[in-house]
């Protein structure tokens, strides 16, 4: 487990803190607002939401090792950071001059594929890029990064709320705000402290190293069916919530409460951790809330209701990321750090595209109730099939002793 001790707010502390509130914040508008943005003022049907949502996760099949290799290879990755944040915010300006255009219904949605493909090809290796980054510094200066990523949770859950607001009916206003955080996200990730490429001046160690490493394989198994159901989620929350005659106001408070209530996993997340048995254990727990909440949602007739459920992201996506990010420090070269992230977003990939299309179809033949419901058996057969294979390992090591 990372290590930590008391924290001393030194510059290089405070510039981690301050580009994370940033980065974050930028994400709580982008991943909140964009798939009604796409519904409302391009028209583009749920089917085809699934499909455009799902261009990104195949981008990221091809772009995440790249990017991977590229970090680990190159002379700091922060250079490779601030490409990355450069280019997503270049090609998010884009997508709202789609709207502009005239063209058929069916030359639209090419384009507005083509546009959300470039995107995502700079976005979705931004935060584990940016993890990377800052869990070699946590290593290298005894910090704690669950504690560093408090920040991430109050960026989120304070724009989330206050991009509602600022939004309100027209939703073409969340790209100048977008535009607003990206750039000041850029300027600081400048003031990163640098890490170098582990393998620049090193010998390159055999990527297929990361296949043979049987926990990784198993902690990115449940990321993978984890990310799927979230992306789900992400793909028409958003939209489902406004159906149900809530507001963007409302929406805004609905992200802001799920960043809330990541606060105290993000601040404990060493203990927890440690209390729950490590972090296979706490994936485990985390698949079961995220069923129970699925499960929850697919009741839901009322944005408040929707708004209530959202507490349990406090023990959804922050514990994939967290335990993700820990397990590689622990058990993963420095050599491969970057690419191991790389790998695990190329497996999140996978899932986002399958949950997209799932979503997509799921939603435009049988409602988005339906869609939760699917999320919560998915979850839920995972969750049986890892507790059956671990009561075998127990007999099988129970009748040997």
């Amino acid at each position: 487990m990372l290590p930590g001790k008391s924290i001393i707010f030194t510059k290089d502390y405070l510039n981690i803190i301050i580009y994370y509130l940033l980065f974050y914040a930028g994400g709580a508008v982008i991943n909140s607002f964009l798939a009604p943005f796409l519904k409302t003022n391009i028209g583009v049907t749920d089917a085809q939401i699934g499909i455009l949502l799902a261009t990104g996760p195949i981008a990221s099949l091809f772009i995440q090792p790249f990017w991977g290799i590229k970090a680990d290879r190159s002379r700091y990755k922060n250079t490779i950071l601030i490409i990355l944040l450069t280019g997503s915010l270049i090609a998010a300006l884009l997508i709202p001059l789609y709207a502009q255009l005239t063209f058929p219904a069916h030359i639209m949605f090419f384009i507005t594929a083509a546009g959300m493909l470039l995107l995502n090809s700079f976005q979705t290796s931004n935060i584990p890029m940016s993890d990377t980054i800052v869990i070699e510094l946590c290593q290298e200066r005894s910090w704690d990064f669950g504690r560093l990523r408090i920040a991430a949770s109050v960026g989120y859950s304070v724009m989330g709320l206050t991009a509602g607001i600022v939004i309100g009916g027209l939703l073409i206003r969340m790209f100048p705000l977008y535009a607003f955080l990206s750039l000041l996200t850029i300027v600081a990730a400048f003031f990163l402290p640098r890490v170098p490429g582990r393998q620049r001046e090193k010998i390159r160690m055999p990527y297929l190293e990361l296949l043979k490493n049987k926990g990784l394989l198993k902690i990115i198994i449940l990321s993978l069916v984890c990310s799927m159901t979230l992306s789900m989620h992400y793909s028409f929350y958003g939209i489902y919530f406004l159906q149900l005659g809530g507001t963007t106001a409302m929406l805004g408070l609905a992200v802001a409460c799920s960043g809330i209530f990541e606060l105290p996993f993000s601040m404990f997340s060493k203990r927890v951790i440690k209390k729950l048995g490590g972090t296979e254990n706490t994936m485990l727990i985390a698949l079961a809330v995220m069923s129970l909440r699925w499960l929850l949602a697919s009741f839901a007739r009322t944005p408040l209701q929707l708004l209530f459920i959202n507490c349990l992201h406090g023990f959804s996506f922050v514990v994939l990321t967290i335990c993700v990010a820990l397990f590689i420090s622990e058990n993963v070269p420095p050599e491969l750090k970057a690419s191991s992230l790389a790998f695990n977003g190329m497996a999140v990939g996978i899932a986002r595209i399958l949950g997209n299309l799932g979503s997509g179809f799921l939603v435009s033949n049988l409602g988005v109730s339906t869609m939760f419901a699917a999320a919560s058996v998915t979850n839920a057969l995972l969750l049986i099939f890892f507790g059956i294979f671990r009561v075998k390992n127990y007999l099988q090591n129970h009748h040997k002793k």
